[in-house]
């Protein structure tokens, strides 16, 4: 009796033991788990995906961004038009609704998104515009405050609508501060990091919205007047700042990346432009009119032409990515025709601003797109038949088969350019065609 007591004694202490242990060990792994990364990891479930993208909590806040662990911010699903910004669709970007395919997908911060102007106006928006003869609907993935971490994350995603092209805008009025930001204090970045030497405590600290005592005003023989933020523009551009060079070689990382990926997807064409500020875009005109500013004014055209500069070659390094120079256009034009940005210290391009940059990037990326749709085509269907519709002016209808006499004839298209047009009727008998 008293050796199967004992017996019983230690094995109960030895399965304390062990579970104590091992309560220990769970309860250290969550504890070291990083706070912003703990919605990723309960990712790796399968995820209530209706309640994912229909949240009660996102519908009712009355922010225009939600928090999020991965990209920092994202839009408010379902916004109306707010005070000139908006809509957004239900995954929180700016567009009208949320297509099955895109031709042309554009990933941008607010330069992009379109502060200042509405929807219809925005260069994203303007492209289809521009490009009258060809299939060119457009899925603008651009939020305000995004920046290079962000940039990746959304071209993965954008990849999902089989466009032919994308387009990826880099800011340098910020963008070189915020990535450094979002890969410094959001863990799922780190890869990103250029230095484990450097922390967040290494970013230079920036007022936003900048102090009227920042603010410097411009006025063009013309008689055009706005307001410069010289101080503000420098403190994302300083090269003498170790975080800005950090931020810099972030975003070539960001751009590595995002060639890497694009050289294992056939059928769509890459191309990064760089959005200037609104100091370099009138800086030819200031010299040419002699407008004296601080001194600080020519150190940032300095230190932004040569953060310019450093990525562009970068880009160009990359065979299976384009580089479009839209500072070119922007600042030859700005030196004949002064309004490009609102007149206080905004800088973001109003509708003259955002037009030009259209007109720049629709002649780049013309080439790599279809021509526009017209008449009777066939779709191979998923039962190796095939289906025929007319289209006309981005709508199509359903054929019957048996109206088509020479069906060998009839040009043929893939499913996925199907998915471009607007379902509008069916033809089932010669009396119902009207082509």
């Amino acid at each position: 009796m008293r050796k199967e007591y004992a017996l019983f004694s230690v094995v109960m202490v030895v399965g304390t033991i062990v579970c104590g242990t091992i309560l220990w060990f769970i309860v250290r792994s969550a504890a070291q788990t990083p706070q912003d990364m703990k919605v990723v990891q309960l990712d790796q479930k399968i995820p209530a995906f209706y309640d994912s993208v229909f949240r009660t909590t996102d519908f009712n806040s009355t922010s225009l961004v939600i928090v999020d662990p991965i990209v920092g911010v994202r839009g408010k699903p379902f916004l109306n038009y707010y005070k000139g910004l908006g809509p957004h669709d239900a995954l929180g970007f700016r567009n009208v609704n949320v297509p099955r395919v895109a031709d042309i997908v554009t990933i941008g911060d607010s330069q992009t998104y379109g502060n200042n102007v509405l929807i219809s106006d925005n260069w994203p928006s303007l492209l289809t515009k521009e490009l009258p003869d060809k299939q060119s609907t457009v899925y603008n993935m651009s939020i305000g405050g995004w920046a290079a971490p962000q940039y990746l994350d959304a071209f993965k995603k954008a990849l999902f609508f089989q466009p032919k092209v994308i387009v990826v805008a880099i800011y340098t009025g910020n963008d070189f501060h915020e990535s450094y930001k979002t890969a410094y204090s959001i863990a799922g970045w780190k890869p990103l990091r250029p230095s484990t030497e450097l922390t967040i405590d290494n970013l230079p600290k920036v007022a936003f919205p900048p102090p009227k005592s920042e603010r410097q005003k411009v006025i063009f023989n013309d008689g055009y007047e706005t307001e410069f933020t010289i101080e503000h523009r420098l403190v994302g551009n300083d090269r003498s700042e170790p975080a800005i060079l950090a931020g810099v070689q972030i975003v070539k990382n960001v751009i590595d990346r995002i060639a890497a990926l694009a050289s294992k997807v056939s059928g769509v064409k890459v191309f990064v432009t760089i959005v200037p500020t609104k100091e370099t875009v009138y800086s030819k005109r200031v010299k040419q009119e002699n407008i004296q500013l601080p001194d600080k004014y020519n150190l940032l055209v300095t230190d932004e032409g040569k953060n310019s500069d450093e990525i562009k070659a970068f880009i160009q390094t990359k065979p299976n990515l384009t580089y479009i120079e839209i500072a070119k256009a922007l600042i030859e034009n700005a030196t004949s025709y002064s309004a490009f940005y609102p007149e206080n210290e905004n800088g973001h391009p109003n509708e003259a601003g955002h037009g030009l940059i259209a007109k720049v990037i629709s002649e780049a990326i013309k080439p790599s797109l279809d021509q526009m749709l017209s008449g009777l085509i066939k779709v191979l269907s998923d039962h190796n038949e095939y289906d025929f519709y007319y289209i006309k002016d981005g709508m199509m209808w359903f054929v019957n088969s048996e109206l088509i006499e020479n069906k060998n004839s009839i040009s043929e298209i893939k499913l996925r350019e199907l998915a471009l047009f607007t379902p509008k009727g069916v033809i089932r008998t010669k009396s119902e065609i009207f082509w």
